[in-house]
């Protein structure tokens, strides 16, 4: 069944009109063109496909696009701001800390988990700076 879902995504508001059966992690690829979440497992255990949903690390892959409905979605994309790339995206470069692979799932699953526990979890109730 079509829906229109809207959304922020990478801090700006979306709307898209798709089938609600629709996964995450396909309509950020397919739709978006942002393809830093990647499609490992498909059941959600690898982390490869895992976003910033609100104040949660989300794996996309198992997350249907309704539930993200008047949320706010971060994808590695958009870490960036200003056309300068975040510090953790930074030393992954200088430190040569990226995945050789064809899909590069790896540094997605560091950059994913990383950023959620030095970006979000500080920000909760008993979370460190």
């Amino acid at each position: 069944m079509e829906v229109t879902i809207r959304f922020t995504l990478n801090r700006r508001p979306v709307t898209l009109r798709t089938d609600g059966d629709r996964t995450l992690l396909s309509v950020l690829r397919s739709d978006f063109d942002l393809t830093g979440a990647k499609y490992g497992c498909g059941v959600g255990l690898c982390g490869a496909c895992t976003v910033i949903v609100g104040e949660r690390a989300v794996r996309t892959c198992t997350k249907p696009i309704t539930a993200v409905a008047g949320q706010e979605v971060l994808t590695v994309e958009g870490l960036a701001h200003d056309a300068a790339l975040h510090p953790l995206q930074q030393a992954f470069i200088d430190h040569g800390a990226v995945q050789p692979t064809e899909k590069g799932a790896l540094t997605q699953v560091y950059l994913g988990g990383i950023t959620f526990e030095l970006v979000v979890s500080p920000l909760r109730p008993g979370g460190s700076a």
